[in-house]
């Protein structure tokens, strides 16, 4: 797993973190170098948009199975909860419609590109992944036709199945994906998930999510609010 990968102990990582905060340059150059190395390179990109992926994969239209996404979506009540940061409530019940409107225009989009780039790109609900990640995982490793090895199993298993979280500078390392995945239920408002239900009802037809019928509901940790939804990785 150490050779095919870099992870936050390796002495490639190591080096990044040695020039951070002193010349940007070189540690640009050294990421590279790191990166230009390895087989396969995996990034993540936060809050993308679907224009930009079709563009991406129209610039390589001639050799598409040299780029491979994974649309990523979440619950956006949970997206809603993780930015909330001592912010009024009100405010995003505001914010709930744009976000809603925002990731729909993405899944359509993300429908269309499916249409012309089949075997390239594929969407993965994080719940699905936070209560599977062992199956979706291999799964990931099949289609990219890499190996999945006990060493890196158990790697996925120690990483989301024991009670921990830990913040580092390259990622962070969280224990029980699945209850991490559904934490936000037990302390986001009510009047919050309404909004958001009611903004977000053509985008949960898409992606499976439910509304919550109650506050009661919304508590019980052991209701996911979701449909079974398969994907290439299910």
């Amino acid at each position: 797993m150490q050779d095919d990968a870099l992870h936050v102990k390796s002495t490639e990582i190591g080096r990044i973190q040695e020039c951070r905060g002193s010349n940007m340059t070189q540690c640009i150059r050294l990421s590279m170098k790191a990166c230009n190395a390895k087989k396969i390179i995996v990034t993540k990109t936060v809050r993308s948009t679907m224009e930009s992926i079709r563009h991406l994969l129209s610039t390589y239209s001639n050799c598409p199975s040299k780029v491979n996404v994974v649309h990523l979506v979440r619950d956006p009540r949970a997206m809603l909860k993780s930015r909330q940061f001592g912010r009024k409530t009100s405010q995003l019940i505001t914010e709930a419609d744009a976000l809603c409107k925002r990731m729909y225009k993405d899944v359509l989009i993300q429908i269309q590109i499916k249409k012309y780039f089949p075997d390239s790109i594929h969407r993965l609900r994080y719940e699905d992944l936070a209560e599977h990640p062992q199956k979706i995982i291999k799964n990931i490793y099949r289609h990219l036709q890499m190996d999945y090895t006990k060493n890196i199993d158990s790697f996925i298993a120690h990483s989301t199945t024991n009670k921990y979280t830990k913040e580092r500078q390259f990622g962070t390392q969280r224990r029980d994906s699945n209850a991490t995945a559904y934490a936000w239920k037990k302390t986001i408002e009510y009047d919050l998930v309404k909004s958001v239900d009611t903004a977000c009802h053509s985008l949960y037809k898409e992606l499976g999510y439910l509304p919550i019928q109650s506050e009661k509901d919304l508590r019980d940790l052991s209701l996911v609010h979701r449909e079974k939804k398969s994907s290439n990785f299910n």
